[in-house]
């Protein structure tokens, strides 16, 4: 309903507070799925130190993630998806970002915002630079998410550096269907 899949794999992502789901699929049939057990406020907990994220936490967060990713890094590298579908919470507040960034709001009835990684790079270094403080200032950064975003990102660069250009938000989650 909100983001047209085609005859190439989609990644779709959802991430929560405690887990993680993957969805690979083309407009015709579903390839793969799997819930990890690696969320925000998971890595959050693990890996509170981002107030500003260090190059040196960054990078054991990264290595967590991608040992725990291992069973989709073997089915991304095997279908090779060019586009990954955001959806609900985290994806929510980067779309309302980028867009803001773009000078523009989401319309309340937009179901989808496709960006670039580049876009997608240029919030994250900026927020993993930021204090907590100064993320409480981001235009579209809800309160509520002002730490949870940084691992979020985190999540979503390493699945990224797997050859995703091009991102796409959802404003329907996997419980919409």
């Amino acid at each position: 309903q909100a983001v047209a899949f085609g005859s190439k794999p989609m990644l779709v992502m959802d991430i929560g507070g405690g887990s993680t789901e993957f969805i690979l699929a083309t407009d015709r049939s579903l390839m793969w799925k799997h819930s990890f057990e690696l969320g925000t406020t998971r890595l959050f907990e693990r890996f509170p130190a981002i107030d500003p994220m260090a190059m040196e936490t960054q990078l054991r967060m990264a290595q967590h993630i991608d040992a725990q990713l291992e069973a989709l890094w073997s089915v991304v590298d095997r279908h090779w998806p060019t586009t990954l579908i955001g959806s609900a919470g985290s994806f929510d507040s980067l779309a309302t970002m980028i867009a803001a960034r773009r000078g523009t709001t989401l319309a309340p009835d937009a179901a989808t915002l496709q960006f670039s990684s580049a876009e997608f790079d240029a919030v994250k270094d900026d927020l993993f630079a930021m204090t907590r403080t100064e993320r409480l200032a981001v235009n579209g950064l809800p309160d509520f998410r002002v730490d949870t975003i940084i691992p979020a990102l985190a999540l979503i660069e390493r699945v990224l550096l797997h050859g995703i250009a091009e991102l796409r938000w959802s404003r329907y989650s996997l419980k919409e269907g």
